[in-house]
Formats: C-alpha cells, structure tokens, sequence
C-alpha cells in the first residue's frame, strides 16, 4: 500500500467492520435556523439508503406528534438501511420512541463535570440512571445504542467508570461524542485506543463535530483507532460548525485510506445539493467534494500537466460524484496549452504564437476586473486590440 494512503496494516478488517451513520436528519436539523418538512425528511432518507448508508439516525419522536408521525413514516418505508431514533435519558421518551416501530434506539447521557453540572446532576447519578435506563429500553429495543455526550472534555476515570457499567448491557455500539469538536486527529487515536484497550468488546462510534475544522480528520483517526461506527452529516450540516460531513469521510476512506467502499458514490452530488435546498444553506465554492469550484482549474502549469495527466492535480473524477467535467477557468495565472485546448474542443485551431497573445489579454482583463474571465469574452478578446 503506497504511504499517502495510511498506514493501518488492518484495512481489510476496517473495511468489514465499518458502518457509518448519517445523522443528518436528527443533528444536521439541530443547525440555528433548519427545518425540514416531513417531505424532504422522507425523501433525504430514501437519498442516504441509496447512497448506501448503512444506519440513518431519523431523528426525536418525543419532540412533539409530528416529529412522530415523520419518523414512523420513515421507518414503514422498510429501507435497506437500518433506522435508528435519538432520546435523552427518559424512560417517557424512550417509550414514545418505541411507538414509531423502529428497533433501534439512541440513549444520550452527559459524561462531562461540565455537562453534568449544568444539567444539576453528579456522577452517583449518572451511573445509577445507566443502568436504570438501559434495562428500561431493553423491553422495547433489539438494539440499543449509548451516547457519551462530551466525552472529550470528560475525566478519564469517570468516564471509565461510565463504560465499565455500560459494557455491563449488550449494546450495538457506544457513542464517543467530541461534543464540541475540541479533539485533534492524535488525541482522537490516544482516546479510543485507551477504550479499546479497556473495553475490547465494546463496539465504538465516533461523533465528531467541528469547531476547530477537524472533524472528517478526527472521523479519519477515529477509524484508524479501531472504531466500527462513524456518524456524520449531509454538507456537514450541524449545529455551530457542524458536523463531519457524510460525503468528505465516504472519498477520504476510497482515496486516503484506500478502503474499498460499497457506497454508490454517484449519487453525492445530487444528495449533497438537495441537503443545501431543503436546509436553506449554502457551502462554500471551495468545499471539499461537492464546491463548484473544487473540479475547475486555472493555474497554466497545472493545466498544462492536467492535460497530460488529469491524475497529476485531481484525485477525484467528476462522474465518480455525480458531476460533469469542468472546462478549465481562464484568469491572471492561465497558461497557453489550456487556451488551445479551450478552442480545440470547439474544433478552432489556433497557433501557440496567438495563444500566447490571447493569454496576455486574458491576463491583463482578469487584473483589471479581479475575476475570471468568461468564455464569450475570451472569444471577443481574441480580436480585440489591447
């Protein structure tokens, strides 16, 4: 395996063992200002199950009787996907979760002073209401998953404490939650080795959101680490600086870490633009993935090698996601084997000598207006004398 794709000798395993869990309906609605209707939640679940996301966190029943109604109606669409509901830590609210009939259910718990001592409570607490709470969802749920909120920010030794009571419990898998992204790629590796070495059995997952824009290369590390689930977001859509997103993790596992992955990747972009409908939310035209500008080129010795080889400055075809090739953009740093490409796909042949020129005026026009310039214009610059 070539260096820049990890070093991990256990590639393969990862590769079987891991799931990733979309939470875009529960935690990327939980961003100021974002709601969606019982439409677009319907529609974004079918989206993920045909990206190929093997758990979708739909969202929380007890919030009110619409919320309710939504989830079941996700859950009687009996996609391939396993669908999975968010609750706190309220035997009322786990019995309300149960009436969507979905057999998996999130229980969050605050593992942090920080947390704990704003919620009133204390760690006699804490440990008591674990198991209290665990063996309540057990009369309802097949599968029962445990949230560790802010186990970033928490003590080691209680949060040990935490996971020794609930390593008691058969649980599908315990949530690690950097509550509010304050972890590095190389304390997420030093936290859930320490766990896994403590608690080999337990299935880990890895929540990671973004405060600090480390959240896909903390999912990344947390992967490494030896964690079998990852929950992330649509566009990264969360609340603050949200969430690692859905799409940046799926392209880092194919191409950083060279992982063979079984998602339809195709259907990215698609995805990604209706997430930024429904939510009312834009991303940068320079994210990662799904910007408009992240398949343009315009640097002339790129374009030139680009040319030759389109491996030499684009890991990522445009197909792979779902989008069309982009033309190379023409500005202030263009080169002169683009400028005869642009008009040898319009079956024009022009001589280096006049691409030359053309590209001092291109050049001279993009200083001047401070932007790209555009194809119509670049025709008629071709006769114009500057």
């Amino acid at each position: 395996m070539r260096l820049y794709r990890g070093v991990s000798k256990n590639i393969k395993n990862m590769k079987q063992n891991l799931s990733l869990i979309d939470s875009t309906l529960r935690d990327g609605e939980q961003a100021p200002g974002v709601v969606f209707s019982q439409e677009e939640k319907i529609q974004i679940a079918i989206m993920l199950d045909q990206l190929g996301i093997e758990i979708i966190e739909a969202g929380i029943p007890s919030m009110n009787k619409k919320e309710m109604e939504t989830m079941s109606e996700i859950v009687k669409l009996k996609l391939n996907c396993n669908i999975s509901m968010w609750s706190r830590a309220v035997k009322k609210d786990i019995e309300e979760t149960a009436k969507t009939g979905c057999d998996t259910i999130h229980i969050s718990f605050p593992v942090s002073d920080i947390h704990l001592s704003a919620m009133g409570k204390n760690k006699k607490w804490l440990l008591d209401s674990v198991n209290e709470t665990l063996q309540h969802a057990s009369n309802y749920f097949r599968n029962i998953s445990l949230g560790a909120m802010d186990a970033s920010r928490a003590n080691y030794d209680d949060l040990f404490d935490f996971l020794v009571v609930a390593s008691s419990f058969h649980l599908s898998r315990l949530r690690v939650a950097d509550t509010v992204g304050i972890l590095s790629p190389f304390s997420v590796v030093q936290l859930i080795s320490k766990i896994k070495n403590s608690f080999p059995t337990l299935p880990l997952e890895f929540h990671g959101h973004n405060d600090l824009g480390m959240a896909t290369a903390n999912t990344i590390s947390a992967i490494h680490a030896g964690c079998e689930f990852v929950s992330t977001t649509i566009n990264g859509l969360g609340e603050r600086a949200g969430n690692a997103p859905t799409e940046e993790v799926i392209m880092a596992l194919k191409h950083s870490m060279g992982i063979e992955i079984n998602y339809q990747t195709e259907n990215i972009n698609q995805l990604c633009a209706y997430v930024s409908k429904a939510s009312n939310t834009s991303f940068a035209a320079n994210k990662p993935i799904v910007g408009e500008k992240v398949l343009m080129h315009e640097s002339g010795i790129h374009t030139r090698c680009l040319l030759e080889n389109k491996k030499t400055f684009q890991i990522i075809e445009a197909a792979e996601i779902g989008r069309k090739e982009e033309e190379f953009v023409f500005g202030k740093h263009s080169g002169t084997s683009a400028l005869i490409d642009y008009y040898k796909r319009r079956a024009i042949e022009i001589t280096k000598s006049e691409a030359q020129i053309l590209n001092h005026k291109i050049k001279a026009m993009s200083e001047k207006l401070k932007r790209q310039i555009l194809p119509a214009e670049i025709d008629q610059l071709r006769f114009t004398n500057i």
